[in-house]
């Protein structure tokens, strides 16, 4: 399946992104103490897939 409506996400561990323009990139907050980054991309279309999916967690 293949989503492409607004808020729509995917979530794995490892995840490939292709873009022709990264257009705002910015530090959030990760848990703890971790920080994270948000990037915005742009393309005709911009991708992103899965190459390793989340382990569940013990």
């Amino acid at each position: 399946m293949i989503l492409t409506g607004v808020n729509d996400g995917i979530q794995g561990e490892r995840v490939v992104c292709i873009c022709r323009k990264i257009n705002k990139q910015r530090v959030v907050v990760g848990s703890s103490a971790h920080r994270a980054l948000e990037l915005v991309l742009e393309g005709t279309p911009a991708k992103c897939f899965v190459l390793k999916p989340v382990r569940a967690l013990q």
